[in-house]
């Protein structure tokens, strides 16, 4: 019999039994106790061009090791816990009032000057990975806020129907593109089937849909054929679901180098290896925001003189990437140091290729696996704030492996490393010694870190590593061709829902370490439409440990995400993932 529950933003909670029916709200983020089981469980000159027209977390505890004031995401609730907090049959939402970013009365006007040290090779939301900047310029139908609850945002209200097959999701009305027109459900068509384009690299994830409906201008549903647990995580992540203006990518070919969302901010334009800039929208549908004229991103590749920046007041804010950069900063009087727990993207791993050279041998990947001192890497790469993860981040229970499990395969054992190596030269196998490469862009400190450590490490038993630095634009663009041997990079197949997975691992997905199993296709296949909770905990952790016993990857380290800003900033950090620095709509300059 189809099902039909209606959720909005001015919802209130209540409970139900634990039916094949409320499990899958449950897993759609209704409230309640079951529903934390399911699914937390479940600056450079030069005359290089100009595109476009103009040319709350936590502050972070103390490096000594205090505890955070805040318990990790894990703890949290998790997506499990909303679809907007509710479960009544309100069908609509109020839009939100906009709220101080901090104490104190808000100061219109200024522009916030941040600073990163690589530009992103793409500002295309759907064919590349997202820069850090897209969540400023483009919105969601729905998002997760920092408690990994599920909130309205372009979509108002949604209607689960037919046991979750079918999402029916109310557009706000008024949302307007940053050109003045106003955002319809042919928008969100257009989007969604744009994401399923083999050219995305999301298209795993969108091949779910089935079809996208447009009910009336308002009104779009989206059909997934059977029940769909990750359906919420699959648009809630800060990945891929972001709507797009049709006749801004037929104008361009693409959004590579220009935007046109619905977001607080408008693209004004890119000078490459310099600044990209962002002005206010004037026209953003949350009122009396953003407080700010305008961000720029200036463009430095050595995160020292961004530090040396921000303690002089010429930078107001940063993302750390080199964590040795925690303490100085936290001693600064006039600096607040940002520690955001990552529900997504927290691990860090090196993606191991078999498509490349000696790679294809397992031996050979198994003796890299053993050499790598993980120990070494959280001491080094992340000043000591790394933990010990496996394929899927502890912050993410229960699909997490056991704790005992990971440490299993996380402690460095040279022994093992070395006989790998002898059975990889059995038979007079690379009589010119092994050889392989690891990828690291110089702009990153952690990547050059944990690359070394890596040729180090395989030097010790035998195998030459090269390091070999590029571009980190490059970079991405080779790894994302999966032509990559070897590359350091933050895990996306771990999330607040397993299925993430399903793109990154499967054959007919990205398929990044060469898996090429029928098996796992056939578990991430099933797992993506399994409701029962302890059959898909038996699917995943399966996949995870034939991925650890084949040695398709070094999984290093999970770590929290830090960003730093002036104290006169009033510095918003409620929004998640926290990566995507959307608070800076309600961020201000005193």
């Amino acid at each position: 019999m189809a099902t039909r529950e209606s959720h909005g933003a001015g919802d209130g909670g209540r409970h139900a039994p634990l039916t094949r029916r409320s499990f899958l709200l449950k897993t759609f983020g209704v409230g309640g106790a079951s529903a934390m089981l399911f699914l937390a469980q479940a600056c450079r000159g030069g005359a290089a061009p100009s595109y476009g027209p103009g040319g709350a977390g936590q502050q972070a505890a103390p490096a000594s090791g205090a505890a955070p004031t805040q318990a990790p995401a894990a703890a949290a609730p998790a997506p499990a816990s909303s679809a907007a907090g509710a479960q009544s049959a309100s069908t609509s939402a109020a839009q939100p009032a906009a709220k101080p970013a901090a104490a104190g009365q808000p100061k219109r006007g200024g522009t916030l000057i941040s600073a990163v040290t690589a530009e992103p090779p793409t500002l295309d939301p759907h064919l590349g990975f997202p820069s850090t900047f897209s969540a400023l310029l483009y919105d969601y139908l729905i998002y997760f806020d920092a408690q990994n609850t599920v909130q309205p945002n372009l979509a108002e209200s949604w209607d689960i129907q037919n046991d979750g097959a079918t999402i029916v999701f109310k557009l706000r009305k008024g949302v307007k593109f940053h050109n003045g027109r106003e955002l319809v459900a042919d928008d969100v068509k257009y989007s969604m089937e744009r994401l399923q384009d083999q050219k995305s690299v999301f298209a795993r994830d969108y091949a779910a849909i089935q079809s996208v409906r447009v009910v009336d201008p308002y009104t779009v549903a989206l059909e997934f054929g059977k029940p769909f647990p990750g359906a919420f995580r699959m648009l809630c992540q800060f990945k891929g679901g972001d709507i797009v203006a049709k006749e801004a990518v037929e104008q361009h070919g693409d959004l590579a180098r220009t935007a046109m969302g619905t977001g607080p901010f408008m693209f004004e334009r890119w000078t490459p290896g310099n600044e990209i800039v962002l002005k206010k929208n004037p026209n953003y549908w949350k009122p009396d925001l953003p407080y700010l004229d305008g961000i720029t991103f200036k463009i430095v590749p050595d995160e020292a003189g961004i530090v040396a920046g921000l303690r002089t007041g010429a930078v107001h804010h940063m993302q750390i990437l080199d964590f040795t950069n925690i303490r100085a900063l936290e001693n600064d009087p006039a600096v607040s140091v940002y520690k955001t727990p990552r529900v997504q993207d927290g691990v860090v791993a090196m993606y191991v290729n078999a498509r490349i050279g000696h790679l294809a041998d397992s031996k050979v990947r198994e003796a890299l696996f053993w050499a790598f001192d993980r120990e070494a890497a959280v001491k080094i790469a992340t000043g000591g704030q790394g933990i010990a993860t496996g394929p899927i981040s502890p912050t993410v229970t229960p699909w997490a492996l056991p704790e005992a499990d990971v440490k299993q395969t996380w402690k460095r054992d040279l022994d093992r490393a070395r006989k790998a190596v002898e059975e990889a030269k059995a038979g007079g196998k690379y009589p010119d010694g092994i050889k392989t490469q690891v990828w690291a862009d110089a702009t990153t400190r952690w990547r050059v870190d944990t690359a070394q450590i890596l040729s180090s490490n395989a030097k010790e038993v035998g195998i030459d590593c090269e390091v070999v630095m590029m571009e980190a634009g490059t970079l991405t663009k080779q790894f994302l061709a999966r032509e990559a041997p070897i590359y350091p990079n933050t895990w996306g197949a771990s999330a607040i829902d397993p299925d993430a997975q399903h793109r990154f691992l499967h054959s007919k997905g990205q398929d990044y370490p060469f898996v090429n199993d029928p098996e796992i296709d056939k578990l991430l296949d099933d797992g993506r439409y399994t409701w029962d909770p302890m059959k898909r905990k038996e699917m995943y952790d399966k996949v995870q440990r034939t991925l650890l016993e084949r040695y398709h990857g070094i999984w290093m380290y999970h770590v929290d995400f830090f960003d730093a800003a002036r104290k006169n900033v009033h510095y918003a950090r409620d929004k998640y993932p926290p990566m995507l620095l959307r608070g800076l709509e309600e961020s201000w300059i005193e």
